[in-house]
């Protein structure tokens, strides 16, 4: 168990406070703080939600049935246990173990600084002058970033440094247009969420579709980017567009484009590959997949065994634990 410091205290009472700005904006009566602040911990006992959950999907205003009906961080710790075998799961959050497992999915040529020769690594920026580096362990789109090839590249300086970060570096994935029109600075993905059930029955349970912001280098949600909730049969966008800040797009912010009837190209391929996928490390039952279309196919950015519900609920603002719950 967490150790209830001074310094963990200050940084709950600062994420409610920016959770209730970006709920309630700033002039919040002083009686609906303390309400919102005691229903805020009534509910964290009663069904297990954190702070971020009990804003991003408006609990304050459900019926405690209704939040229930969401998976929460209690449910999510069950869930965990359940379905993804801990010590298999570490191939997931290692990139470089990530790469080589799932390797024929991914459609691009990558290469392991922590480990690669200096000469292998001269030969592939080469290739690549412009490649994209990302850490080893890392999430969230931190850490990311492409080569600047106005730079000597090849140094043993930039190297050794690349090395010491444990980077992975990739050659740069090209989407296909009816992707890259919603926004030109990022590789815009589908989630799709698998799960091999109780009778080894491999499911898609859900699938986003997902658009970084303009300038940024990632789709990913919680750095400014937006999901939109997929129908798994049709691979039709179903939903607008939610962001972490809890503002909703019919239409791109910055392309314009409109987001819900979007069709997404490939689906059906970019589904096989995924549920094909499922099955080659099974001891890990729950994965959420980033999918690329590239113009030679779907392509797998990356495996997320602990991958977050909240794309998968918000958009359509309706809570999915009871569709996993009898299935885990």
């Amino acid at each position: 168990m967490r150790a209830i410091t001074p310094e963990f205290v200050g940084s709950r009472i600062k994420k409610i406070q920016y959770w209730r700005k970006v709920s309630f904006g700033d002039d919040i009566p002083l009686i609906k703080k303390i309400h919102i602040d005691i229903d805020l911990f009534i509910s964290m006992i009663i069904v297990g939600n954190h702070i971020d959950e009990y804003f991003k999907y408006g609990l304050f205003k459900k019926a405690y049935s209704i939040r229930r009906q969401f998976i929460l961080d209690r449910q999510r710790n069950i869930f965990r246990k359940r379905c993804n075998d801990e010590k298999k799961s570490r191939l997931f959050d290692d990139k470089a173990a990530f790469n080589k497992m799932f390797d024929k999915y991914l459609g691009r040529e990558w290469i392991d600084t922590a480990t690669c020769s200096f000469k292998e690594y001269r030969e592939f920026i080469e290739r690549y002058p412009n490649a994209f580096y990302k850490p080893a362990d890392g999430s969230f789109g931190i850490g990311i970033g492409i080569l600047d090839v106005s730079k000597k590249n090849d140094s043993l300086e930039i190297f050794n440094e690349l090395k010491k970060e444990k980077m992975i570096l990739e050659e740069q994935i090209s989407q296909i247009m009816e992707m890259k029109n919603y926004n030109q600075s990022t590789i815009n993905t589908i989630r799709i969420v698998t799960l091999i059930d109780n009778t080894g029955k491999t499911r898609i349970m859900a699938a986003v579709f997902r658009s970084g912001r303009k300038g940024e280098l990632a789709d990913n949600f919680h750095h400014r980017g937006l999901a939109a909730k997929v129908d798994i049969e049709t691979g039709i966008v179903e939903s607008d567009a939610v962001d972490n800040e809890l503002k909703h797009y019919k239409e791109h912010p910055d392309s314009k484009l409109l987001i819900k009837g979007f069709q997404i190209p490939m689906w059906d391929q970019a589904i096989d590959m995924c549920l094909e996928a499922a099955s080659v490390v099974p001891e890990v039952r729950y994965v959420g997949w980033d999918v690329a279309l590239t113009p030679t196919g779907p392509s797998i950015i990356e495996g997320n065994c602990n991958a977050d519900p909240d794309i998968t609920q918000m958009p359509l603002d309706k809570g999915v634990w009871d569709e996993y719950r009898k299935l885990i």
